[in-house]
């Protein structure tokens, strides 16, 4: 049991340093998929306080679509089944900011009872240099096909100014 908790507290370390948001999420106290557990790196990508979130339920922070197919993850059937869910989400910082961030969950027991653990990874950036990536390809191949237009167009030119001065 203790090398069980040392090993646990490592990895929620680990990840608090990698910026890997865990979250513990279950029906509890009369809340549907109230947050059980947070990292401190899950709190910094939602830029809500630790103890605030552990009165807050998943839907507070999911848009709708997400938490409906996260929320399917408590049915108790497939419960060891081990089912996943995992989407792309766009949420709002506590102050305002925009955040992309990865949401990956699976069905697990908590304390005996049915639960959702998961992790949110923040994909702000990587996404903002994918576009900036995007745009650039976009860019240049409108720069290439520009060069070609214009050297189609210069070769019938050439062509024409060479005639017309051994022409005159």
């Amino acid at each position: 049991v203790k090398e069980f908790s040392l090993r646990e507290e490592a990895l929620a370390f680990a990840a608090d340093v990698a910026n890997v948001g865990i979250f513990i999420a279950q029906n509890y106290r009369g809340l549907e998929a109230r947050f059980r557990y947070v990292n401190e790196a899950f709190s910094r990508i939602t830029g809500l306080k630790v103890l605030d979130l552990l009165e807050m339920s998943l839907s507070d922070i999911l848009p709708a679509s997400s938490y409906e197919k996260a929320s399917a993850l408590f049915d108790r059937d497939d419960l060891l089944l081990n089912r996943t869910y995992s989407c792309e989400v766009n949420l709002t910082r506590n102050g305002g900011e925009a955040v992309v961030a990865l949401f990956t969950a699976s069905s697990s027991l908590y304390r005996g009872k049915p639960a959702i653990t998961g992790f949110l990874l923040d994909i702000t950036q990587s996404r903002k240099v994918q576009e900036t990536l995007y745009l650039s390809l976009r860019l240049a191949s409108i720069g290439k096909l520009a060069a070609e237009v214009a050297h189609e167009i210069n070769n019938p030119l050439t062509s024409v100014l060479t005639f017309t001065k051994l022409a005159a």
